[in-house]
């Protein structure tokens, strides 16, 4: 588990970067990210969470000027995609 603590990233920072992922309808750039979070995360600290959220396979990071995708699947994001889903006979 890699984890820079040299940039220092609390849980609170964390949770707020998963959050503007998980409620992002698809693909986000690193510039929406830190856009949706302001002033709260500097990019260092930002780039070392996504990459520990890549590690534990939460996310898909296609890397610097790509994209990040949340791919964690909550029961509650379950419940709504197979609420949505139509039965194939």
């Amino acid at each position: 588990m890699h984890l820079d603590l040299l940039e220092n990233p609390t849980l609170a920072t964390l949770v707020k970067v998963q959050t503007v992922l998980e409620e992002a309808e698809g693909p986000v750039s690193r510039y929406e990210i830190h856009k949706r979070l302001g002033a709260a995360v500097n990019y260092p600290v930002l780039e070392s969470i996504l990459a520990y959220l890549a590690e534990m396979k939460l996310v898909v990071d296609e890397g610097k000027g790509g994209t990040v995708l949340w791919v964690h699947n909550t029961h509650a994001r379950a419940r709504k995609l197979f609420a949505s889903s139509r039965r194939v006979a």
